[in-house]
């Protein structure tokens, strides 16, 4: 079966084998984590250090002129970055079983927001965001079910996304041509996404289930927290659960990724939109070039809080090597960050909203007892 019950244990595996750490090793350790909370840190900083370079190379003028003429078409922009967080939400929903849920897509669809808020503004990557988004779902739903359909959404859409960075690497080089340099750059990145798909498809033919594995290797190391430690049962459970998706639920997957792959065509309907408000020649082809390439970038510096200045900097190169100027690029940028900026808000709301939720159920209860 798909869904694995919370019984099922792990063949052969003893979470008793993982020995608690001594409490040196633990002080040790925090030393060692408040280190590498800098990192991400450190990354945000030399972003909008960054961004404020860029500005100041490609001249604030240069970037202010085309901007003048958005008006009210940036409501288009905004709009369209809502109905992809939506669809977005929709394969959330599609991705628990019925009859295991008692939320509404409207529900998956807040859970989404918030949980990109998180993305956007934490020094974690996309980990605390899907965490968020598990726990919001997990309040009407099991967290095997919830745990899943973020992960199932999540590899759908990188999976996707690599075929699209794939395919605007292959146009750029065979239909445009490039220099050197760039070349050496695009043929790198058709090589990265060709290891990264071979990778993801020999890790689910072989069953890999790498969290769960890890956590029995090295589960008593500082980098792995003791609550991982402490759920190994409900992570392999749920690793089960996500290899065995396509083949347990072939129509709930195969609609999930039919509603990421119109997210991705939303996406470039955005930027051939917000090229022609911005007075740019804007193609069909060249959109999808600028979009494919700008996923790569996000890819490649994801670390970086909001890719601040990493964004409007490879947006820059992108329309540059496309015969546009780098003005064009960062104003293109700054106009679609405007669109996730007030989705952003939205989340942030939702996440207040919850809070303050959560604390007065917390008030109720202790009153009642």
């Amino acid at each position: 079966m798909l869904f694995l019950s919370e019984t099922d244990q792990i063949k052969g595996e003893n979470l008793e084998e993982i020995s608690p750490q001594k409490p040196e090793a633990l002080d040790e350790n925090e030393g060692k984590k408040g280190g590498n909370r800098w990192l991400p840190i450190f990354g945000l900083l030399f972003g909008i250090a960054a961004l404020v370079f860029i500005v100041y190379f490609v001249g604030f003028e240069t970037i202010l002129e085309p901007l003048g003429r958005i008006g009210w078409g940036f409501f288009w922009i905004v709009a369209l970055n809502g109905i992809r967080h939506y669809l977005r939400g929709i394969s959330l929903y599609i991705a628990i079983p019925r009859g295991e849920t008692s939320f509404s897509i409207n529900t998956a669809f807040a859970a989404r927001l918030a949980g990109e808020t998180i993305n956007t503004i934490a020094f974690t990557g996309p980990v605390l965001g899907d965490a968020a988004k598990t726990a919001m779902l997990k309040q009407d739903s099991a967290l095997e079910h919830s745990a899943t359909a973020v992960i199932i959404d999540e590899i759908i859409y990188y999976v996707s996304s690599l075929l699209l960075i794939l395919a605007g690497a292959i146009v750029v080089l065979y239909a445009y041509g490039t220099g050197v340099a760039l070349y050496v750059m695009l043929v790198g990145l058709v090589i990265l996404s060709v290891a990264l798909l071979v990778g993801i498809w020999w890790a689910v033919r072989k069953g890999m289930k790498p969290l769960s594995w890890l956590i029995k290797k090295v589960g008593s190391r500082w980098f792995i927290p003791r609550s991982l430690v402490r759920k190994r049962d409900e992570i392999y459970n749920i690793e089960c659960n996500v290899l065995e998706f396509h083949s347990e639920r072939p129509r709930a997957f195969f609609m999930i990724f039919g509603l990421i792959l119109v997210t991705h065509f939303l996406s470039v309907l955005e930027v051939y939109w917000a090229m022609q408000m911005l007075g740019l020649t804007a193609t069909v082809n060249g959109a999808f070039i600028i979009e494919s390439l700008t996923k790569a970038v996000n890819f490649i510096f994801f670390l970086i809080p909001g890719t601040v200045g990493a964004y409007e900097g490879g947006n820059s190169l992108i329309l540059t090597a496309l015969g546009y100027s780098a003005g064009a690029g960062v104003a293109l940028a700054l106009v679609r960050r405007g669109g996730i900026i007030f989705w952003t808000l939205i989340g942030g709301i939702i996440l207040f909203w919850q809070g303050a939720k959560t604390s007065v159920e917390q008030v109720v209860e202790t009153e009642s007892e």
